[in-house]
């Protein structure tokens, strides 16, 4: 009924496979797992090869991306539906599988997203920027998320069906990280097919530098402007982006716009370094995420 597919990159899933393996034997459960590692360090496929070769496991000799690695396990999965979840996940609830499962019989919906939980407690000050945008921003449960279940839509914990992943598959033109999640739930609106969230919360255990959350949302901008040229109803799209909506508007107010392009090319180096020390707030995140779309945007390309 249910195939778990888990991309690895970097990362040891031994505890998150065995934890899944536990519930699956216990309760005899009609599910596989499938794992894919993208091209990892040979340290991991080293550590991972013990666990994982006790399932159906595949280790890619060039990385592919989030993509397109994520389309890669329709090809091995023998079952209707397709769990994703990413390697350095954690699961919430012990009967985490039968969660989804019961959803799937009632043959509700194909997509259900189980959403996410980060910990009340705040790491280290270098770890704390990605912490206080995920806690804060991300950490919504069933009912938040199903006021506008299309737009919170995530990829590290979500069911698909088979047949949807294969007419609405994840866009491979995005190589780097950042808002394929975004893309996919706008796609799935487009099509008419809502997403049904639940409270099955999955924690990501890898916490995350302040220097590399910030390269990380350097990506993301760039790869939305990438996703607004692709998709056709762009007024649509960007309306449902807070990003994107939020400078739209600036750009009826040419003069507060030329104000704040000046205030960001001045100082961005220091804004910069305040977000990396884990002191700048939500605020400044949001301030640094609009400087960088307005350049990548306004920013003339120069053509050999």
């Amino acid at each position: 009924m249910l195939s778990i597919s888990i991309p690895i990159y970097n990362f040891n899933v031994s505890n998150l496979v065995s934890k899944l393996d536990f519930e699956i034997k216990q309760k005899n459960l009609p599910v596989e797992i499938i794992l894919i590692d993208d091209a990892s360090a040979p340290e991991f496929k080293e550590l991972n090869k013990t666990i994982c070769s006790h399932f159906t496991y595949i280790e890619l000799e060039q990385n592919i991306g989030r993509a397109r690695i994520r389309n890669l396990f329709v090809k091995y999965a023998k079952y209707d539906y397709l769990l994703f979840l990413d390697c350095d996940s954690w699961m919430v609830q012990d009967d985490f599988i039968e969660n989804y499962l019961k959803i799937i019989k009632t043959g509700k919906t194909p997509v259900v997203c189980g959403g996410n939980k980060y910990p009340d407690e705040k790491p280290a000050r270098k770890f704390r920027l990605a912490w206080n945008y995920r806690h804060t921003k991300q950490s919504k449960n069933a009912f938040q998320r199903n006021l506008l279940p299309n737009h919170s839509f995530m990829t590290n914990n979500f069911v698909i069906n088979k047949i949807v992943l294969l007419q609405i598959p994840f866009e491979e033109r995005l190589f780097y990280y950042g808002h394929e999640d975004t893309l996919m739930g706008f796609q799935l609106l487009e099509n008419n097919i809502s997403i049904y969230n639940i409270d099955n919360e999955v924690i990501d255990t890898d916490l995350q530098l302040n220097s590399i959350y910030l390269t990380k949302t350097e990506m993301a901008v760039k790869n939305l402007l990438q996703i607004l040229q692709w998709v056709e109803d762009k007024k649509t799209f960007s309306n449902s982006v807070r990003l994107l909506r939020f400078y739209e508007r600036l750009s009826h107010f040419p003069i507060f716009k030329s104000l704040f392009r000046c205030f960001f090319w001045i100082k961005r180096p220091v804004i910069k370094w305040w977000l990396t020390t884990g002191y700048g707030s939500l605020w400044l995140l949001n301030v640094y995420k609009l400087g960088i779309l307005m350049e990548e945007i306004e920013t003339p390309t120069v053509s050999s």
